[in-house]
């Protein structure tokens, strides 16, 4: 994560607040290029009722544009299949994106987005007073 610019974290934290892109960049955790039938099938196992045709029409043309838009993934369109490919750009955040798959998994919530840099949870959102030169920021609400 210390390869990544102030604009590229602002643009990893937007794309994770949408929870089907979230989940798609999830995808790309342990797979580097995956076809766009394969991230349809996920799509509708995480979201359970809604029709497939739906998803892959959304995934066409709103979130692997977006997700190409913000240069986090590369979408090849074959004649037998279509793939989406994660880039050096997704690589840089990649570690981000698994912590926050990790909290999604169980169920909790982050106390802080700097909980996923310091790793110092106990003091993260405990309420202890932050001095001069100290590298803690309050948490955020529940």
């Amino acid at each position: 994560m210390s390869d990544c610019s102030g604009s590229e974290l602002d643009t990893v934290y937007e794309l994770l607040s949408s929870s089907r892109c979230r989940h798609l960049m999830y995808s790309f955790l342990d797979e580097d290029t995956v076809t766009i039938v394969e991230l349809t099938q996920q799509v509708a196992e995480w979201e359970q009722g809604v029709k497939t045709e739906s998803i892959a029409m959304s995934l066409h043309h709103q979130q692997l544009p977006r997700l190409a838009d913000h240069g986090m993934v590369e979408v090849e369109y074959g004649e037998k299949e279509d793939t989406v490919r994660a880039t050096a750009a997704f690589e840089r955040v990649q570690e981000l994106v698994a912590q926050v798959s990790a909290v999604e998994e169980e169920g909790g919530e982050a106390s802080s987005p700097r909980e996923f840099f310091d790793g110092d949870e106990a003091a993260i959102g405990s309420g202890k007073e932050i001095t001069a030169g100290s590298n803690l920021e309050l948490g955020g609400g529940h």
